[in-house]
């Protein structure tokens, strides 16, 4: 059974994508289970953590990898730390 509570990951999202392609950013909080969320007024970006079946699984006690998102016809997930 894929438990979802190891795909454990966060990612930021700028505050200017928010404001201009609202749709974006629906589709990007579609493929996640936010469990916290980092309003940072001085950078003027919002940093989530989530769970996701797009994101690798963890163990439990390692450092929760950052992703970053990419736009095609939808959203792609890529580990930040990944070489790939």
């Amino acid at each position: 059974m894929n438990d979802i509570r190891k795909r454990r990951g966060w990612f930021t999202v700028p505050r200017e994508l928010l404001e201009d392609d609202y749709d974006a950013v629906k589709d990007i909080l579609s493929d996640v289970i936010v469990v916290a969320a980092d309003n940072n007024f001085i950078t003027r970006d919002i940093t989530y953590w989530a769970y996701s079946e797009h994101f690798e699984p963890i163990d439990e006690g390692v450092a929760v990898p950052e992703y970053v998102f990419a736009f095609t016809r939808k959203v792609i997930w890529k580990s930040h730390a990944s070489n790939n």
